[in-house]
C-alpha cells in the first residue's frame, strides 16, 4: 500500500485542521487544560482496531490499524504501514498528528475541534496536512471526514503535489473491529 493509503489511515484518525485556516490560536491557563481534555475526549472515538478499505482510480486496497490512548492523552496509531502520534497542541488549538511510513515518508496533519461532546453519526470535519515522500516531493492533502455511526466512518481525500498535479480522489471507509 502506498504512502497515501498510510496517510489516510492515520489522518482520518483524528485530526487535522479545517482547510480554510492554519491560523494560530494561543490559549493559556485553565482554558488550555479544559480545551485539551475536551479534544482528548472528542478524538477518543478512534481508539480501537479498524479495518479499512480505500478506493482510488478504480483500485481497492484493504488494510487495518490500531489506535491506543496513551496516559499522556495522545492517540498512538500503529499499522503494518507505519506509525503516528496524535495529540492536542495548545499553541495552535488543533489536534495534531505526525507519522512515519515504512516507505520512508512522513506526514503532519491538523484537525480543529468541531462542536459537540463526541463524534457521532453525521459529525463531519476537514483534515488537512502535508506528506513528505522519501524522494523529497510533497503532497498536500485535504480530507473530508464523515462519521457513519459509532463503528464506521468515511473519508474523501483530495491530493495535490507540490508541482500542482492533482492526484485521483480517494474514498476510504473504516469499520471498527468487533
Amino acid at each position: 500500500m502506498n504512502l497515501f493509503k498510510h496517510f489516510l489511515l492515520f489522518a482520518a484518525l483524528a485530526s487535522l485542521f479545517t482547510a480554510h485556516s492554519f491560523a494560530t490560536v494561543k490559549t493559556t491557563g485553565a482554558s488550555t487544560d479544559e480545551e485539551r481534555r475536551s479534544f482528548i475526549s472528542f478524538y477518543s472515538y478512534y481508539v480501537g482496531g479498524w479495518d479499512v478499505e480505500s478506493v482510488s482510480d478504480g483500485k481497492t486496497e484493504k488494510s487495518e490499524y490500531l489506535t491506543i490512548a496513551d496516559p499522556s492523552g495522545c492517540n498512538v496509531i500503529s499499522s503494518p504501514l507505519g506509525a503516528s502520534l496524535w495529540g492536542y497542541n495548545p499553541e495552535t488549538g488543533y489536534w495534531t498528528g505526525n507519522g512515519f511510513g515504512i516507505d520512508g515518508s512522513r506526514f503532519e496533519s491538523r484537525i480543529s475541534r468541531p462542536s459537540g461532546k463526541k463524534i457521532v453519526k453525521g459529525t463531519a470535519f476537514t483534515i488537512s496536512g502535508t506528506v513528505w515522500k522519501a524522494d523529497g516531493t510533497m503532497v498536500f492533502v485535504v480530507q473530508n471526514f464523515t462519521c457513519m455511526g459509532p463503528d464506521a466512518y468515511q473519508v474523501i481525500s483530495t491530493r495535490v503535489t507540490s508541482e500542482g498535479e492533482t492526484l485521483p480522489v480517494e474514498k476510504t471507509i473504516a469499520r471498527r473491529k468487533k
